[in-house]
Parts: structure tokens; sequence; C-alpha cells
């Protein structure tokens, strides 16, 4: 259905065919996931907000490029909890790790203030696995809203963050190239 959706679009709009990004919420988020490893010739990049990779997606997941991944999760979240459920989702660590195209690049835990928090700590974590020399150039990025549910964050919640200006922030460093996220 994507796939027919993504021809659909590209007959009747001009699209770039490099610069095809998924992305979703929840379950759109588990999604996203799913496109990555089934339609990973024509998706670039992908970005999930308060979804998780599903275990079930794992076994037969055949992405033909590294494929560059953007995450945003409460750590609070009661639906999707953070750290997964067995057998049905992996946590946000781990499913940043099997993106990851390095194994031997650690993934980075970087803790950023973004904005002005509710808490004397900040409210958002960064985690960022880079591939290569150049820092701004990540493979994966996770934003852990400390505290936050099951939400889309935008600029006016308290995690002064605005997912879809990150995700595109994101997506915009990357488009396929030969088969491959440059």
């Amino acid at each position: 259905f994507i796939s027919a959706m993504i021809d659909s679009v590209m007959t009747n709009y001009w699209v770039d065919s490099t610069r095809i990004f998924c992305c979703g919420s929840s379950n759109g988020g588990v999604m996203s996931f799913k496109m990555a490893c089934q339609l990973s010739n024509r998706i670039c990049a992908i970005g999930s907000v308060g979804g998780l990779m599903s275990e079930g997606i794992v076994e037969g997941c055949k992405s033909t490029h590294a494929m560059p991944v953007i995450m945003i999760h409460g750590t609070e979240d009661d639906i999707v909890p953070r750290n997964g459920i067995a057998g049905i989702w992996m946590g946000l660590d781990e499913t940043l790790n099997f993106w990851n195209p390095a194994s031997d690049i650690p993934q980075s835990r970087v803790y950023d203030y973004i904005g002005r928090g509710k808490t004397s700590t900040g409210v958002i974590q960064v985690m960022k696995g880079t591939i290569g020399p150049n820092p701004d150039k990540c493979m994966n990025v996770g934003y852990e809203m400390l505290g936050g549910g099951h939400e889309w964050p935008v600029s006016e919640t308290r995690f002064e963050i605005h997912a879809s200006t990150e995700l595109w922030r994101f997506f915009s460093k990357w488009q396929l190239q030969d088969g491959a996220a440059v």
C-alpha cells in the first residue's frame, strides 16, 4: 500500500525520489520501522515519535542501506514504555543500536538542555549515534522527553521541542544515492 501510495504521489506531483522519508507517531512510528525494512530501496530515512521497533519486524528486516533514524520518546510513556516490552517492542536504546550501521561506533549519550525546562536538570536528553568523522551527520538520534508521556511534542509544551521541526532538521541532511543514504 505505501509503495503504491508513493507511486501515485510521484505520478501526480513533482517528488524527489532520492528524498522520501517516513515518520509517524505511536503505531505510525512502528510502521516507519517496517517501511525501513521493507521499502529501504525507496525510503531515505525514518522518524518515530512515541513508537518503538516491534520485535516481530526484526527477524525479516532487510534494509538495503544504513538507515538514518530519529526517535522522540517520553520516559514516562505508559502506552509504549521507553524500555519496551519483552516479546513486543524493543526499547529506545535497543532500537537505536539496531539501526547503528557500525557496531564499533558506540552509542554516545549527550545531555542537552533545550529551551526552558520546568526542572533544574532540564527536560530533554539527546542520544546521538554518529558514523564517520562528521558529528553533524548523525546516523541515528534519540530524544528522550524526561518525564514525558505518549505525546507529540510542540514548542508550547513543557519540553520546548517541536517534533516536526526536529524531524525535518534531521531528514534534510539525507538523500538516497546509488541505493544508500548519503
